[in-house]
């Protein structure tokens, strides 16, 4: 840190870095949208059911679960995802999935976060188009 400066409102002097002193760190591989998508999951064949995503990803989904059968961190699943583009067509996006986190949402019920453990690549395309589509969405508004 070099110093402050102030010129209506203050800030604070520092040097630039050397070349190599910089590094960066992505850990998300896909953008991840917010969107309300159905989703089937056959969890391993113990139980089924229907839900609604909050976000998606070429990576994966999260969605909300307020039924009383129990879901571990781990666990494989089977989903088929609907997705809805603008121009009308309607894909269902079969995968398998590992559960890697269980948390909670401000209404009190449960979020699961899943990673996309199979998939075709044609269907992870197709599911980042979606994704872009939302985000230009979001941006015209």
């Amino acid at each position: 840190m070099l110093g402050y400066k102030e010129e209506g409102i203050r800030m604070i002097g520092i040097s630039k870095p050397e070349e190599g002193q910089i590094t960066s760190k992505q850990r998300r591989n896909y953008l991840r949208i917010p969107a309300k998508l159905e989703v089937a999951v056959d969890y391993n064949g113990v139980f089924r059911f229907v839900t609604e995503t909050i976000n998606v990803s070429g990576g994966g989904i999260a969605f909300v679960y307020d039924r009383n059968e129990t879901l571990d961190k781990g666990k494989r699943i089977s989903c088929w995802l609907l997705v809805h583009y603008k121009n009308g067509i309607i894909e269902h996006l079969p995968f398998q999935g590992e559960i890697v986190r269980i948390g909670e949402a401000e209404s009190g019920k449960k979020v699961v976060m899943v990673r996309f453990i199979e998939i075709t690549d044609r269907d992870r395309q197709k599911l980042i188009q979606y994704c872009f589509e939302r985000q230009l969405d979001f941006r015209k508004k």
